[in-house]
């Protein structure tokens, strides 16, 4: 899909219509963003904005997990908003985020010092860490 606007899109509309039916508007607009045909800024500040596990609230306007909100945020180029959103969502019991640790995307936060505080609060361990930042990253 990557690459092909008319593929992904189809994607998202069809995850869109299982998980949280409605989503179009925002499905279209993340995906002409990523293609670089809309605001990369104004979509991450609203996928930052989200609440916890906004997947399953209706109207929400996400059918993504928060740890794949978190991956979107990074890609549409803002780091520091997806450690942002990443630390609010850690803190909520039930929270996706420690699916998201190992997500090679996760790579453009993983040595950040915020990141690293998220994993030891998860109480978690990130296998990439060695290999992205050049030292072990098992919590402790």
């Amino acid at each position: 899909i990557a690459g092909n606007h008319d593929e992904a899109l189809a994607f998202r509309e069809s995850v869109s219509a299982l998980q949280n039916p409605g989503n179009e508007a925002n499905d279209r607009e993340l995906v002409a963003a990523l293609a670089g045909r809309g605001d990369k800024q104004a979509v991450a500040r609203r996928l930052a904005a989200l609440p916890f596990n906004s997947l399953v609230i209706a109207g929400s306007g996400n059918a993504m997990e928060d740890h794949v909100v978190a991956a979107e945020i990074i890609l549409l180029g803002e780091p520091g908003l997806a450690l942002d959103y990443l630390d609010r969502m850690s803190r909520h019991l039930g929270n996706t985020v420690d699916w998201g640790i190992t997500m090679p995307t996760m790579d453009a936060i993983r040595c950040e010092p915020r990141f690293r505080a998220i994993v030891e609060r998860l109480r978690t361990q990130d296998p990439r860490y060695a290999r992205t930042c050049g030292t072990t990253g098992h919590a402790r």
